[in-house]
Formats: structure tokens, C-alpha cells, sequence
């Protein structure tokens, strides 16, 4: 992602990027994050759920390896396909649970599955944590405005190797593309009936 999702939240730079969206914003966004930005090292998802800087924040929040905060803008858009596709895998998958803004622990740290879903197995064996050890059968990501194709395959893997049977991809015109272990697929396997595309 571009902007601020390419790299770890740095406060020193939040003026020089986000000054022409709200300069109010901006720092308060810089006063709430400031100090837990320097006081952690090593996050856990647990830590970052429960700590009462983080909340409100108008910004998708990850962790990465080196235990660094990555937030993450979203433009109106990307909710509507978000909920497009949650209310479509709830039709068609009615055997399993949705899930929206999924947590799940990685090779690289904790992301965040716009959409997903789990089979009811699946969730039963998740233990209690605030994240998912296992990833979901099927996790989703939505494109924005600022991805990069490089860092959407990144994903795909990460979500692959912590367990997700599919990947899907939903770009910024709603056009779906879907993946398994092997590549991309023509349809999903596990969801047969899901369109290759979403309109708003």
C-alpha cells in the first residue's frame, strides 16, 4: 500500500502526508499514537486491542515482524465491496461464519482479512485469543486506492501459508480474482456459486 501502509506508522512524518487531508486530524491522530509508538517494541494483537490510543482511529490497523504498528486509509468504496461480499458468503455459505476485519496471525505478524469466512469447524478449533491462529478457509482482501500488486501478492501468501484454503482479491472496480495454493483459479472451489464481480 502506499501512504502510510507501506511502511511502520512513523509520528515524524504524519504532517508531511496527511496535512491536506484534515490538519486537525492530524494531530490528533500524532498526540494518540505518539507515545505507544515509542514504548513498544514487541506487540501482540492482545496489546493492541486493548490499548485505548489505538481506538477511533479512522485507519485499518495491522502489526508487522519487527513489532511496528501499519495503518492503513480507506476510501468509502472499499467498505461497500466489503459488505458486498460479507453479505454474498453469508447467503451462499450459510454452513460457516463471516467474518469482517479478521485478524490473523501470519509469518508476518497480525493482518487484517477484510472479509473471510470459516467453516464451523474451523472456528471451533480457534482458541480464545483475540486473533485467529488459523487462518479462515477463505480470506478476502479488498484492493485501495494505494496497493500495490506486489504487496497484495504478499498477502496472499501470508493468508495461504496460515492455513486459508482461498484467497480472493476484489480490485477498485469490484472485479474478483481467486487463488489457491497452486495460483490463480476461475472460481472459487469452495464457494461455487460467489459472481466474479461486485456492483455498488
Amino acid at each position: 500500500m502506499g501512504g502510510i501502509g507501506t511502511r511502520p506508522w512513523c509520528p515524524n512524518s504524519i504532517g508531511a502526508r496527511y496535512s491536506r487531508i484534515h490538519p486537525t486530524l492530524v494531530a490528533l491522530t500524532f498526540f494518540l499514537v505518539h507515545d505507544t509508538f515509542h514504548r513498544m517494541n514487541t506487540l501482540t494483537w492482545e496489546t493492541v486491542c486493548n490499548d485505548r490510543s489505538l481506538r477511533d482511529l479512522p485507519f485499518k490497523i495491522e502489526t508487522n515482524r519487527n513489532g511496528q504498528i501499519v495503518m492503513s486509509p480507506a476510501k468509502k468504496e472499499h467498505a461497500g465491496y466489503q459488505g458486498e461480499i460479507a453479505k454474498q458468503l453469508g447467503i451462499l455459505m450459510r454452513n460457516g461464519r463471516v467474518l469482517v476485519e479478521c485478524a490473523i496471525e501470519t509469518d508476518d505478524a497480525t493482518k487484517v482479512a477484510d472479509v473471510a469466512w470459516a467453516s464451523q469447524a474451523r472456528w471451533k478449533a480457534l482458541d480464545d485469543s483475540a486473533s485467529c491462529s488459523i487462518a479462515p478457509e477463505i480470506c478476502v482482501t479488498v484492493e485501495s486506492w494505494c496497493n500495490t500488486a506486489a504487496e497484495m501478492a504478499e498477502k496472499r501468501g501470508l493468508y495461504l501459508a496460515a492455513g486459508a484454503v482461498e484467497f480472493w482479491f476484489c480490485d477498485l472496480q469490484g472485479s474478483l480474482v481467486f487463488f489457491d495454493a497452486d495460483g490463480p483459479i476461475a472460481a472459487s472451489r469452495l464457494c461455487s456459486g460467489f459472481p466474479p464481480a461486485i456492483a455498488l
